[in-house]
């Protein structure tokens, strides 16, 4: 479970920082400060269905895309990517970006969070993509939902009622911990 002030670190050495929990904001929001090194990608293409994202830019570019239609946003900037929007974000540049990100409200980003970094230091999530099981794992047992982008919601849904029971037989969790 990480704390305020934990700091992650992934296999490219980006950074997330925990500046704010939901456990001191009451489940309000979750806000990090990420350190983004030069070309990596972020998750593929995705949408949250209870909550929104709010990205402030400290130093560098991000790039965007919501609804495939790609955007910068620079330093001092800030955007907000409202919930139910298919998005991703990363950095195409040369340079670091580091910003702030919010996620309000919470529900369960945190160890959310905490997996996909543990997935992408053991390897397990390429390309910005956990393979599909894992994925359905998340959209069955996750209090906020993420859908990936290719299926529909009520697609998802429907696969992911039958397949995640089989997923955990499997070993697949719906959270990894460092």
């Amino acid at each position: 479970m990480v704390k305020k002030g934990t700091i992650l670190k992934d296999r490219y050495n980006n950074t997330f920082e925990f500046v704010e929990v939901s456990t001191e904001t009451n489940g309000h929001h979750t806000k990090l400060k990420v350190c983004l090194q030069p070309n990596q990608m972020a998750l593929a293409c995705h949408c949250h269905e209870k909550s929104d994202e709010i990205y402030e830019i400290l130093e560098g570019e991000l790039t965007y895309e919501v609804n495939h239609k790609k955007m910068i946003v620079s330093s001092g900037e800030t955007i907000i990517l409202p919930r139910a929007q298919a998005h991703r974000h990363y950095n195409e540049s040369d340079k670091p970006v580091v910003m702030y990100y919010t996620i309000t409200p919470s529900y369960d980003i945190e160890p959310l969070i905490e997996t996909m970094i543990t997935m992408w230091q053991n390897g397990k999530i390429k390309n910005g993509n956990a393979n599909f099981l894992q994925s359905m794992v998340w959209v069955n047992y996750m209090e906020s939902k993420i859908y990936f982008e290719g299926l529909s919601q009520k697609t998802q849904n429907f696969l992911a009622h039958i397949l995640a029971p089989i997923a955990s037989i499997f070993g697949y969790k719906k959270f990894y911990h460092n």
